[in-house]
């Protein structure tokens, strides 16, 4: 299954599963947790992005590039 590529004005539960992934990393907080891809969320996936920017993971292997947008 693909998931979709989440970005700031979605919602919905792919959002909120991001944002719990993203408050177990503790880049947010609980109270974000709201399945509303705001600018808080956005600021968040960009500071863990930021994490990630010389790290090459399982995800990325030339590392992330804090845009903002996952997926």
């Amino acid at each position: 299954m693909q998931l979709p590529t989440l970005k700031r004005g979605d919602a919905g539960c792919f959002v909120r599963q991001l944002q719990t992934q993203l408050m177990h990393w503790e880049v947010l907080s609980q109270q974000d947790v709201d399945g509303l891809f705001g600018p808080i969320t956005e600021s968040g996936v960009k500071k863990f992005q930021g994490m990630r920017s010389m790290k090459k993971c399982q995800y990325s292997p030339q590392g992330l590039n804090p845009t903002g947008v996952v997926g």
